[in-house]
């Protein structure tokens, strides 16, 4: 098999004494775009047509640049299909035909396919800064992850977010809020969160664990809920959707929860083995139902002698 960048490639059979001669190849060159902004990291996929080529060659592969451009040298005249694919946008498929000495262009767009997210957080009436906020999406090409802080303002925003189910989760001070949504292709989703009005309070302490060796966690979770009963490494990820507000007991076992809202709650305690401390995949866990009113202090004590 013999190949120069600027010839088709060839396989021929040699005994000795012989000749390889490259035919004439074709050029393709292109922009991939979305909603008319160069997209980088698009993979570009080009496959020689068998039904046009006796002799087909494998497939070619290329990544765009930062200004969306792809080229391609040396490629079989002929049919050739055109596959461009990106994680945050699809995957399309041209047919192109390749000339020998010329040079074919195809330009890719997309599509305004993007999508953004934006919110506000405040509290009590105040803006909340600095703030994590996580966005996760579920997309046709797989799970997608974005994250940011809010601003002085207590903005925060996402731009070129896939279309997809999406998750939303904002921290601030012990306490999480999580809401759900779907996300359409070029949509543009305002999603604003209040950590406002939670007066309520959970305290006690966490007993029966060695604290060298374990660290345990409070959970105040939203509403009657069963915890998983394999406590494995997916433990916490399975209670996300119902997690209000989250805080580590103190060496001495010591705990309080804050800033809930009044209402229904499963109180869980959790102990993890520390890093480097034991196998983390055993965890253990105890739950409690309460109601909490508006200004009251709910006391739970958990023990795990």
């Amino acid at each position: 098999t013999a190949f120069h960048p600027d010839y088709a490639a060839t396989t021929s059979t040699l005994d000795g004494g012989n000749t390889i001669t490259l035919p004439d190849g074709g050029i393709l060159e292109g922009l991939v775009k979305e909603g008319g902004n160069p997209v980088s990291g698009a993979e570009v996929t080009v496959s020689v047509d068998a039904a046009f080529a006796p002799r087909t060659p494998a497939p070619v592969h290329t990544v765009t640049a930062v200004d969306g451009v792809f080229k391609f040298l040396g490629l079989t005249p002929g049919k050739v299909s055109v596959q461009v694919q990106h994680p945050d946008f699809g995957t399309r498929t041209e047919t192109v035909t390749i000339a020998a000495r010329q040079t074919a262009t195809l330009n890719v767009d997309f599509g305004s396919r993007a999508a953004r997210v934006s919110g506000s957080v405040v509290e009590n009436g105040s803006p909340v800064s600095r703030a994590p906020v996580q966005l996760g999406v579920t997309t046709e090409q797989g799970p997608r992850n974005y994250e940011t802080y809010t601003d002085s303002r207590g903005l925060f925003g996402f731009d070129n977010v896939a279309p997809g189910q999406a998750r939303l989760r904002v921290d601030h001070r012990n306490m999480q809020r999580v809401t759900e949504f779907a996300i359409a292709a070029g949509d543009s989703v305002q999603r604003d969160i209040d950590f406002s009005g939670g007066t309520a309070t959970v305290a006690g302490k966490v007993e029966g664990y060695d604290p060298g060796i374990y660290g345990a966690s409070i959970l105040a979770l939203q509403g009657d809920v069963t915890l998983p009963q394999v406590a494995g490494p997916t433990f916490f990820k399975d209670l996300q959707p119902h997690l209000v507000a989250q805080t580590d007991a103190a060496p001495g076992g010591e705990y309080e929860l804050s800033g809930l809202p009044a209402g229904q709650y499963t109180i869980a305690a959790v102990i993890v083995p520390r890093t480097g401390k034991g196998d983390r995949s055993q965890i253990r866990s105890s739950a409690t139902k309460t109601t909490l009113d508006e200004g009251g202090l709910a006391p739970l004590n958990f023990d795990f002698h």
